[in-house]
């Protein structure tokens, strides 16, 4: 903008009949013009490169949110499974954990027991809860009988998890957690 208006102003000076000058004169009028160029080339680029970053920012931010909402949906079927199977013996019947294991009502609070620790490894899993925080939640759900109980019996399930599963890294913490409350 600069630039250009100086060119007008130039071109208007010409036309007007001043004094145009020397050819030198005009030659450093030119080389000025260079240097302005370059000041807004390099302005222009560093506008182009901060873009570039906030554009950068704002995709990891979405695909941040998009993996939350995919990790919600994913929490929110599992609850509505394990929902249907304590609504109904027969859906109950389907999950091998224990079916034919232990009695229905008992079955029905290890399922439960599966909502309330599963509710757990999604909240450590999202960063909404700490490892200290998720540690004494442990303990104190570990101290119910059943919630214990229903730990060991699941073992067998969980040892069937490949070794890089997702949930490994709560699962140790859970597992530390019911070693220390281990009766």
């Amino acid at each position: 903008m600069v630039a250009l208006s100086f060119g007008l102003s130039l071109a208007t000076t010409e036309l007007a009949g001043g004094n145009s000058g020397s050819l030198r004169d005009r030659a450093t009028v030119g080389q000025s013009f260079d240097a302005v160029s370059a000041v807004f080339s390099g302005l222009a680029l560093l506008a182009v490169a901060v873009t570039g970053y906030v554009q950068q920012r704002e995709l990891q931010n979405h695909r941040r949110y998009a993996k939350q909402n995919a990790d919600a949906a994913v929490q929110s079927n599992h609850l509505e499974l394990l929902k249907l199977s304590l609504q109904d013996p027969e859906l109950a019947s389907v999950w091998p954990a224990f079916a034919g294991r232990v009695n229905r009502g008992l079955e029905r609070k290890y399922l439960y027991a599966n909502m309330i620790i599963t509710h757990l490894r999604y909240t450590f899993a999202s960063g909404e809860a700490t490892e200290s925080e998720v540690r004494a939640e442990l303990a104190y759900l570990f101290s119910s009988q059943l919630i214990y109980e229903y730990w060991d019996v699941a073992r067998p399930v969980r040892a069937t998890l490949p070794a890089d599963a997702l949930q490994h890294p709560f699962y140790a913490l859970a597992e530390e957690e019911w070693q220390r409350a281990r009766r």
